[in-house]
Order: structure tokens, then sequence, then C-alpha cells
């Protein structure tokens, strides 16, 4: 019975030491709504690391493309972060692309001159105290074949 219960506590003593960090997923999947051209749907891969990347190379400030600029939460998107869901929060959005595309928004290219054309996909992110807080990605709701958005937003997991 004592081998039990010494067993039992020592369970209990390791077990928050062998419970690794909470990660972050690699990547998100987007999912416009429909297609304006087909009604499909169309499913679009994001790679975290790199919308992380380009949030913090956006950074503050709007370039000539007109990005980044603030996001109004409009949509009412839950990000599960608290510097993005808080009231108030000072939030961004930035043009990224999809895994496969390869080409980088341009912060002070012109959005018709971009060398990756358009894209329905942004990264989303808080001015926490001058610091970039990374909020997660969303996509526009509807697509079309040049891959534009339309609608609203919808937060892409």
């Amino acid at each position: 019975m004592k081998f039990l219960a010494v067993l039992l506590a020592a369970a209990a003593l390791n077990a928050p030491a062998l419970a690794g960090p909470v990660t972050r997923a690699d990547t998100v999947i987007c999912e416009p709504r429909q297609d304006t051209e087909t009604g499909k749907i169309k499913k679009f891969t994001v790679d975290v690391g790199v919308a992380e990347d380009q949030a913090k190379k956006a950074g503050l400030t709007t370039g000539k493309s007109g990005d980044p600029h603030r996001y109004m939460n409009g949509d009412n998107i839950n990000f599960g972060i608290h510097n993005c869901d808080k009231e108030g929060a000072i939030l961004w959005e930035y043009p990224i692309y999809w895994v496969g595309k390869k080409a980088e928004w341009k912060k002070d290219e012109k959005t018709d001159r971009q060398p990756g054309g358009p894209t329905l996909i942004r990264v989303v992110y808080a001015n926490n105290n001058g610091n970039i807080v990374y909020c997660g990605v969303m996509t526009h709701a509807v697509v079309n074949s040049n891959n534009q958005g339309e609608k609203f937003f919808l937060k892409c997991t």
C-alpha cells in the first residue's frame, strides 16, 4: 500500500516536468467560403513562422502600398491572445502569401506592382507599447480567380 502511495506522489510531482510547453501550429489553413467564379472552396496553407516574420518586417508604419494598416476587427475575430483580444487593442493587418507562392508582399511597392500579385490573406498583429505581438492569420471570406479577396474576414485555423 505504501508503494502505491509513493508511486502516485512521485507521478504527481513529475507530471509538470514531463509536460512540454504548449506550442503553436507550424501552419494554418485559410478557407474562404466561396470562389466567385467556380463556387468551390479553396484552401490556402500559411506558414506561421513566415507570417510572424512578415509582421515584424511590416512594422507599425504604413508603406507606399497602403500596408500595413490598422485593423479595427469589425469581424469580431477572437485570436485567443490577450494583447490581441483585449478592449482597445491596437491591431494591424498586412498582406501575406501562402505556402507555395514564391513571393513576399513589398511594403513600399504599390499594390498593383506587387511581384506575387493579389492576396486574400492577412497577418494580424498587435502594437503592445511599440512591440509586435503576433495575433494570427485571416482571409477574406470570398475569393476570385486572381486570389483577390472580398467581403469580411475569417480566422485561419
